[in-house]
This record gives C-alpha cells, structure tokens and sequence, in this order.
C-alpha cells in the first residue's frame, strides 16, 4: 500500500514534475470511507495537472484536476454560474458544488481546482457534499 506524504505547497507554477495531488491519501481515505492505496499525479505542461486517487481494486475513487493557466479564473465563473450550482462557504477564496454529485469547483487566487469522488459515497448526496467540502478546503489550503 503506497502512502504519500502530504503535498508540497510549491504548486510549481503551470506544469512540470510537479506534485499535483493536493490531499493525502489518508484524507481521501477517511473522507469517502474507501480504502485508498494510491495516488497518481499526472503534469499538464502548460495548463496545470491532475491527481486520480484508486481504491485497493485499483479501480479511480477520486480525482482532481488543478488548472493555473491563464483562463482558470474563466473556467470557475462558467462553472459558478451553471445552473444548480450551490455556492460552499469556507472553501479557497470561492466554491461551488456543481452538482449534489459534483464536482466541487474552488478557485484559490489565481488557481482552479475541480474534484470529485466515484462510488458508494455518490449515493448520499449530504455525505458526497460533506466530503468535497472537507478535502477541498485541505487541497485548497496548500496552494500558495
């Protein structure tokens, strides 16, 4: 079982070796109630990158994608104005939940983080909103 230690908070700017899983395998963990073994980090040089956290199965339980390219600001204003989008107190400088079943939007400065959980926990729409809230405001809190 592969257990990373929390992120860096040098986010690296827009891509390039570069840590992109901003929660901790065991905040995912506890947050969705599914065993976690990994988290993947993949660049996207130039927009920004992504985590994707797998249950023991190794099938994806969560995910997030972190965009800080210019247009990120954009990209969370589209999304806060879709409709149904329920706005979370708490959470970056702004958030919203763009769905019961996500995902989660935050915009952090300059920075667009959009995450969101696959299983069990998609079924309880309290639970599934609880739990973006809470690793959304850790992913968000380690962003410069």
């Amino acid at each position: 079982m592969i257990r990373r230690s929390a992120p860096s908070a040098d986010n690296g700017g827009t891509g390039g070796g570069t840590d992109w899983c901003l929660n901790t395998v065991d905040e995912v963990d506890a947050a969705i109630d599914v065993e976690v073994t990994e988290a993947v980090s993949t660049d996207a040089t130039g927009i920004g990158g992504g985590c994707i956290y797998n249950g023991a199965d190794a099938t994806p339980v969560y995910a997030m994608s972190v965009v800080t390219a210019e247009g990120a600001v954009a990209t969370f204003d589209a999304a806060k104005n879709g409709e149904g989008a329920v706005t979370i107190d708490g959470v970056g400088d702004d958030a919203v939940l763009i769905s019961p079943q996500g995902p989660l939007a935050v915009l952090k400065g300059s920075t667009f983080i959009s995450l969101g959980a696959f299983g069990p926990i998609m079924e309880d729409a309290a639970a599934f909103q609880a739990a973006m809230e809470e690793l959304g405001k850790s992913a968000a809190d380690r962003l410069p």
